[in-house]
């Protein structure tokens, strides 16, 4: 199970004093992550929104502002990680955490560790149990008794037979078809594995934190879930995705209660959202339908050949021609 090292000299390090209590929070939110979903020390963009949404709006006491209350932003945050103690290093499309590998596990190590224990548990299931009552043959007694107690065979009934009904019956058995599918073994044999139980974790405990109580589920909604990890966004993407779809605030979010609904409709956009670590905005949308319809306005008149002008709050007007 992958994990993360901390020395005990952490606490009290130059480094970690040098920066605010929250900065220190999130450097450490920033080791489980990559060692969670085995990065070798690589931070996306989008990652630190969700790393750092109950971090931010603080006021305190900041150690890289001589002592000044000020509020905490993302930016701060991110500034004291990378300019004061350089735990952090900026990299194409994210941020590369400073000797991640020199104290971590990494990838490669985590999946070496998994085949060994899959190695050790295939030999540990082949392995008979050493009982002596499991077998009746290792005792004399018993093995005296069995012979004694042996009937006679039937003269009528050869071996052969026997063995040749017991071969067809088996044949038979061993060419039944097996129609059931993986996920109804799954289910059957009482297993809560599942493909997106990841992501539905990243999910729950992004809602949790904003909501401070977990989210309906039952089958339509693992149905979602899945569907949202196996043919949308994959499996290393859509929990981060997931847990970044609870960062956003616009009003058809919060009055539906981030929905898993919406998350399957916007998919492709909270996606775009938190790779460029960009999120839209209301004011945002305004602004490109007003530039829009600016620009239509203009195709219209200028085919009609009618003068027109931008007024300072870009509106476009027209000039009546006089004669």
């Amino acid at each position: 199970m992958p994990h993360i090292q901390l020395d005990l000299e952490f606490i009290d390090h130059p480094k970690t004093v040098s920066v605010s209590p929250l900065a220190q929070l999130l450097f450490i939110r920033s080791l489980i992550y990559c060692s969670k979903h085995l990065t070798d020390g690589f931070l996306p963009y989008g990652a630190v929104s969700s790393l750092t949404y109950d971090l931010i709006g603080y006021s305190e006491p900041n150690p890289t502002h001589n002592g000044i209350v000020g509020e905490v932003t993302m930016e701060l945050l991110k500034n004291e990680l990378i300019c004061v103690n350089k735990w952090w290093t900026e990299a194409n499309g994210g941020f590369i955490v400073h000797d991640f590998l020199e104290y971590q596990l990494s990838r490669a190590d985590v999946e070496k560790i998994k085949d060994r224990n899959r190695l050790n548990g295939s030999k540990s299931k082949g392995r008979p149990r050493n009982n002596p009552t499991d077998n009746p043959t290792d005792n004399p007694e018993i093995t005296q008794n069995i012979t004694q107690e042996e009937p006679k065979a039937n003269p009528n009934i050869t071996p052969l037979t026997i063995t040749s009904t017991i071969t067809s019956t088996n044949k038979k058995e061993n060419t039944k078809k097996d129609n059931t599918s993986p996920a109804d073994k799954k289910i059957s044999a009482g297993k809560v594995e599942a493909v997106g139980a990841e992501t539905w974790e990243a999910y729950r405990e992004a809602y949790n934190r904003r909501y401070k109580v977990d989210p309906v589920r039952n089958h339509k909604v693992n149905s979602m879930i899945k569907e949202f990890t196996e043919k949308t966004l994959g499996p290393v993407e859509a929990p981060q995705v997931a847990a970044f779809y609870l960062t956003c605030s616009q009003p058809i979010y919060i009055n539906s209660r981030h929905s898993i609904n919406l998350l399957i409709r916007d998919a492709t956009g909270l996606r775009t959202q938190w790779a460029t670590g960009v999120k839209a905005t209301r004011t945002e949308a305004r602004g490109e339908e007003k530039k829009e319809n600016i620009t239509e306005q203009l195709k219209r008149r200028q085919a009609n050949k009618v003068p027109i002008d931008i007024t300072p709050n870009n509106e476009a007007i027209e000039y009546e021609e006089r004669i």
